[in-house]
């Protein structure tokens, strides 16, 4: 379900940009190039990431249906203007609205809850990132894997499951995402499936009900509305 349709500001902001198609491993945008526009995602997701030594480079969010991307660009935008600090970039065919700068401030200004949302989801991210360097230095790879897998539960692309939460990701998205090894990544996997926590085929995993990689409250749920 497409949450972010029964939200004001976010239906406002879509009828007021351009719908563009994007293949997987297409970039959304490129780090430091200039930024123009606010990204509201529709279909598909994206990831976030910071390119390291000629890899794909590590993944710091990733922006699901109904989340922004550009918005911490907008908030930061100035008359010299502002470029990305990070890569957006399709993990499977998908699509974005594209509102320029200067379109996301008129419909602000008539609009005032948008900048709350705006900062809302900025805010989200920012907590984000800390999130992932705090567990990078603090807990163990396995640690780190149940984390970002209760993370992934949460966002709107992730599908209810008859015995818990299914999502699409594979080991070596994950590693990006926890700073290890596809081969690390894959063993703690395994052994999760073998502790009954999750099971795994391919580039889906099931996160069962009541098992240490999913949030106590298990309630799917756009990051956004809160902001509401």
């Amino acid at each position: 379900m497409n949450y972010w349709k029964n939200d004001p500001s976010l239906s406002l902001l879509a009828q007021h940009g351009r719908p563009i198609a994007y293949r997987r491993g297409q970039l959304l945008y490129d780090i430091d190039t200039l930024a123009t526009h606010l990204f509201l995602i529709t279909d598909g997701s994206f990831e976030i990431c910071v390119p390291y030594e000629g890899t794909l480079g590590t993944i710091l969010d990733m922006a699901a249906p109904g989340t922004l991307a550009g918005e911490t660009e907008y908030l930061l935008q100035s008359t010299s203007g502002v470029r990305h600090s990070t890569i957006a970039r399709a993990r499977e065919p998908s699509t974005a609205i594209a509102i320029p700068f200067s379109v996301v401030g008129k419909i602000a200004a008539k609009e005032p809850s948008l900048l709350t949302k705006i900062a809302a989801q900025n805010a989200i991210r920012q907590q984000t990132y800390i999130k992932q360097v705090q567990a990078a230095s603090t807990l163990g790879v396995k640690a780190r894997v149940e984390e970002k897998l209760r993370y992934l539960s949460t966002l709107e692309n992730a599908m209810t499951h008859p015995q818990g939460i299914q999502v699409r990701y594979t080991r070596m998205d994950i590693a990006r995402m926890v700073g290890a090894s596809r081969e690390t990544v894959g063993r703690i996997l395994k052994e999760l499936v073998a502790q009954g926590e999750i099971y795994t085929d391919g580039k889906t995993l099931v996160l069962f009900e009541h098992g240490c990689c999913l949030p106590a409250e298990n309630v799917m749920a756009n990051p956004l509305e809160s902001a509401a």
